[in-house]
């Protein structure tokens, strides 16, 4: 194996400043290895498996996804808050919509179902006005998804385990399963940033 085609699935999908550090450091490798009596492919083998080494770069290095998540917990201008307030405006528009959707998919009276869509619709009110109070820095965009991501899954641990007139139905169990299981993982994507961040070099 030439080493261009090691360094195509060693650093695949990583961030592009990440893939050209570690093609450096790689090269630099190979090359003192040849520098030794080495032939190009049995320098390459010394690295290692590329699959492993992809995996373990992506647990120390900063991906693709995780710079697109940088660039919108950082992003300049306030992008995020003036969606927040376009949100905010909307949100007593989105209570009756919300309340029929979980009268149609909970089957809840239709008392159960404004009490919900208000929680619902008052937590997403919370989690935006603190938005608006976000700094622009990386930490404060941080704390910000946290505390979003928490709130959610408080919800929709609420709704699974609340005492309905009735039982949720199975479709809806596994509804709010999936949701908490998405905000686990990005919760875990989200906490691997900053420890990322402290292996790059300034």
């Amino acid at each position: 194996m030439t080493l261009h085609d090691w360094l195509t699935v060693a650093l695949r999908n990583l961030a592009p400043a990440a893939q050209e550090r570690m093609t450096a450091e790689y090269r630099a490798h190979v090359q003192d290895a040849m520098m030794g009596g080495l032939t190009e492919p049995e320098a390459v083998a010394t690295l290692g498996d590329p699959a492993q080494v992809n995996r373990a770069l992506r647990r120390t290095q900063l991906t693709v996804q995780d710079e697109r998540w940088l660039r919108h917990l950082t992003s300049p201008g306030t992008r995020t808050r003036r969606e927040s307030r376009r949100v905010l405006w909307l949100l007593p528009l989105c209570l009756p919509a919300c309340a029929f959707i979980f009268q149609l998919i909970f089957g809840l009276y239709v008392s159960w179902s404004w009490l919900t869509a208000t929680a619902v619709v008052g937590a997403v009110t919370l989690v935006l006005l603190a938005d608006l109070r976000m700094g622009d820095t990386l930490q404060a965009g941080l704390r910000s998804s946290r505390r979003g991501m928490t709130l959610f899954a408080a919800l929709l641990l609420a709704l699974l385990l609340a005492p309905w007139p009735a039982p949720l139905s199975l479709p809806a169990q596994l509804s709010l399963l999936a949701g908490l299981a998405l905000l686990a993982l990005a919760a875990w994507r989200l906490s691997s940033l900053p420890r990322k961040l402290t292996d790059v070099p300034t």
